[in-house]
């Protein structure tokens, strides 16, 4: 029910805000790494007047052609969220619409958490759902999973999961070969979820003006205020570094071996 009504709520706040955009503004596209923290910028987006977040998209599901399509939609002062891996065609769409990119990312062994805490859950209804819940039946060999990667055989659409540095990497093409703004969770989240109240606010102010927003400071501080939420339906923890809970040393060494390099070129801690 509260995750029903946050939804209801949010779509109400999106209708309102939408009566205050002007005729024309920015627009905007959102890729994020799976559970990197989509929800929490969406709820920060949400909240910035004149702003609507459009239905969140999976590049896998809907392939190149229907991610072109869903980008010639994109109206002003609009939002098309997504976790949308590095594609030329798509670059060049965001380009010729005049699209403004921004790419969320997270500690990558946060990610790996989040995700093997979030596949077995009943209500999700992911592609691994069965094969997470029948046959690796211990948070411990979830985790190894989700770092090593997963069969196609494995997944209701026989799609495979790429290895968790694939993964990041197919996300982080975005910036070798596109403009384009990263967010990071452990700026965003804010001092409810481990981070900073500094920290969040910068972040949100460098966010709104990339996109060109123009928000005031006291306005940037209201989003931040009201930006942590658990009431969303893919909520678990919201925290930083909460792997360190979580892996083991087997767990350590597999993650060095597919993704050792991914820590400094975020900036991460080893």
């Amino acid at each position: 029910m509260a995750g029903t009504l946050a939804t209801w709520t949010g779509r109400v706040g999106d209708a309102w805000h939408a009566l205050r955009a002007p005729a024309d503004g920015p627009r905007v596209a959102v890729s994020s790494v799976p559970k990197a923290g989509t929800h929490l910028l969406i709820s920060a987006l949400r909240r910035v007047p004149g702003v609507r977040v459009i239905p969140e998209l999976v590049l896998g599901k809907v392939g190149v052609e229907g991610t072109l399509r869903r980008l010639e939609r994109v109206a002003p002062y609009q939002v098309l969220v997504g976790h949308i891996v590095y594609e030329p065609r798509v670059a060049a769409a965001l380009d010729a619409r005049g699209i403004r990119l921004v790419l969320m990312i997270r500690d990558p062994r946060d990610v790996v958490v989040s995700l093997a805490k979030y596949i077995p859950r009943a209500h999700v209804g992911h592609r691994f759902h069965d094969y997470f819940t029948r046959v690796l039946t211990s948070d411990h060999d979830r985790i190894m999973a989700c770092i090593r990667g997963v069969g196609g055989e494995h997944a209701e659409d026989g799609r495979a999961q790429p290895d968790i540095g694939t993964l990041f990497r197919s996300y982080l093409a975005w910036t070798e070969h596109h403009a384009v703004h990263t967010c990071r969770f452990e700026d965003l989240v804010g001092p409810h979820g481990g981070g900073s109240e500094r920290a969040q606010l910068e972040a949100l102010q460098r966010l709104a003006a990339w996109l060109g927003y123009g928000l005031r400071d006291d306005e940037v501080a209201a989003i931040a205020r009201a930006t942590f939420s658990k009431d969303s339906l893919t909520f678990r923890k919201g925290e930083i570094g909460d792997f360190r809970n979580h892996f083991a040393p087997e767990h350590e060494a597999a993650f060095r071996e597919v993704a050792g390099d991914l820590l400094g070129r975020l900036g991460y801690a080893v």
